[in-house]
């Protein structure tokens, strides 16, 4: 069957043609129906986010050796063709990451659906859209745009992060999703991305350099002075803008951001009815309240600081002196993260080391738990969890089906009376600067050498936009005795990398999941992170 009667079999369904036209194009014999179809194979559509960089890269190419193309440009059925399929990848995409079924609907059924189609032009662009939980996106749109159109500000896989990031803000109430919602803002901006409501003041934001520094903040309050000069006729003016409201709600994000770098500690965000529940008080839903900051274990109306600066007759306080007063409340009472840095090809003593075996056994450990989340069998669904798992000395990994408390409090007791034990189990790593999967392993050593350190392994899962990926581990100090032995810890922690990568030896190479996805560059922690430290007294 032909793709024109693929389509004609199809119709009035949209959802069907917009799907089968991937598998279509896979088959060999149907490619000549594709305008450029050897350069499409070549970007190989594999459903990552880099699939859509090598677009990127085909489309520079093609407006340098053939030019943009004129708006009618999709009279030529091969091109229409092509047009589709580049969409239709686009939408699967989209819909996977935001984890929506895929959706589509032809014009007819937008214009029957939503009221906003109604005046729409029955053109291209509006001919097939996605359906996501009720909110409309045109891939065409995004398409044609990149094939007729010169000296974009994004390229087509910067315009898809930015609808993905841009849908993760709008869901992100109804999903509890407040703390990724805080990143995604800052994301936005710092990008320049456009936000669905319109980024207030980006141009502002771009000339700040804004680099989560302490110094940062007198810029930043240089910004915000200048928006109560020149741009605020009034607060309910100013609030009748949602793009004012989320822009309120990057400042929050910012300098919450700052507090936690600076800090080296966790960062969450939450809505006020979640912190009346930890705190066991009630705390009103406003605009000063409507994110709270959970830094380490302290909480933070950073939300409130924003809109006094911004809204109040006079200026109290400054965003340096409030983070600095936030800091020191931290500190006292805060436990730093230190990372996790490979020391074998710097320590010659590694071996000799007393936390060796307990670190080496960790690493093990972590590579038997990321073969359950990314080996053979992969997952399915975003909700699926780790069976807690310990591995102490022996050669079994012991699984626990009813959670983690009793075999951490089996931990604390060891009534085995191992020398060393680890317990693996799947949380979040909420970092200043993202929230992720993580596993969670946490290594004891008894006796004479004590250790009880929390090693946490940050991961982007499968069905993130970023796809699957291993982020730097970190580890924290989780007793006053353990504390005093961080330095030796810190420079023996190439143990529990060496763990890994002979556990990952005997296995063929697509079960080698450390050596395939472990970037630590790609998403790097703060420079306040990196240099932290702990030294070694010899």
């Amino acid at each position: 069957m032909s793709l024109t009667e693929l389509h004609s079999a199809v119709e009035p369904s949209s959802h069907d043609f917009m799907q089968n036209i991937r598998s279509h194009f896979q088959i060999p014999e149907h490619q000549h129906e594709f305008y450029i179809a050897s350069a499409l194979k070549t970007v190989n559509f594999d459903g990552t986010f880099a699939s859509f960089e090598r677009l990127d890269q085909l489309f520079t190419a093609f407006k340098k050796q053939i030019g943009t193309q004129t708006s009618d440009f999709v009279e030529d059925p091969l091109k229409l063709n092509t047009v589709y399929l580049i969409a239709s990848y686009i939408g699967q995409f989209i819909s996977q990451k935001l984890g929506f079924d895929e959706k589509w609907q032809n014009f007819e059924e937008l214009q029957s659906n939503f009221i906003k189609f109604r005046d729409r032009p029955n053109n291209l662009v509006h001919s097939y859209a996605l359906n996501c939980n009720n909110q409309i996106i045109l891939p065409l749109h995004y398409v044609a745009k990149h094939f007729c159109e010169d000296d974009l500000p994004l390229s087509i896989s910067q315009e898809i992060e930015a609808i993905i990031l841009n849908y993760q803000i709008i869901f992100a109430d109804e999903r509890h999703k407040f703390t990724e919602q805080m990143h995604d803002l800052q994301s936005m901006y710092f990008k320049a991305y456009p936000l669905f409501c319109g980024s207030a003041f980006q141009n502002l934001i771009q000339i700040s350099n804004l680099d989560h520094s302490i110094s940062s903040l007198d810029r930043l309050d240089d910004l915000m002075r200048e928006i109560r000069q020149n741009y605020m006729v009034s607060v309910d003016k100013f609030l009748e803008d949602d793009a004012n409201f989320f822009f309120i709600l990057f400042l929050s994000a910012y300098v919450g951001q700052v507090i936690a770098e600076q800090a080296e500690t966790s960062l969450r965000w939450f809505r006020p009815e979640q912190v009346s529940q930890m705190l066991g008080q009630q705390i009103s839903d406003a605009l000063t309240t409507c994110r709270i900051a959970q830094i380490n274990a302290s909480i933070f109306f950073v939300t409130q600081h924003i809109c006094q600066f911004l809204f109040e007759p006079v200026i109290s306080e400054s965003s340096k002196q409030y983070v600095l007063n936030a800091l020191q409340t931290i500190k006292a009472t805060r436990n730093p993260i230190y990372l996790a840095e490979d020391m074998q090809k710097t320590n010659s003593n590694l071996h000799q080391s007393p936390f060796y075996d307990a670190l080496y056994r960790a690493g093990q450990l972590c590579h038997f738990l990321l073969l359950h989340i990314h080996g053979m069998v992969p997952r399915t669904s975003p909700e699926q969890s780790l069976t807690p798992t310990s591995f102490p000395p022996g050669h079994t990994f012991f699984s626990y089906m009813e959670g983690p408390d009793g075999p951490l409090r089996q931990l604390d007791s060891n009534p085995e009376k191992y020398p060393y034990n680890v317990l693996g189990y799947e949380m979040y790593a909420c970092l200043p600067h993202v929230r992720t999967d993580a596993i969670s392993l946490h290594v004891r050593n008894y006796g004479e050498q004590h250790m009880n350190i929390h090693l946490v392994i940050p991961f982007f899962q499968v069905f993130d936009y970023r796809g699957f990926c291993i982020l730097q581990p970190y580890f924290l100090s989780s007793d006053a005795i353990t504390s005093k032995n961080l330095p030796e810890i810190y420079h023996a922690m190439g143990a529990f990398y060496k763990g890994i990568q002979d556990s990952e030896q005997k296995r063929p190479a697509t079960s080698q999941i450390w050596a395939q996805y472990y970037k630590p560059g790609k998403f790097p922690y703060p420079k306040a992170m990196q240099q932290n430290i702990p030294q070694l007294v010899s």
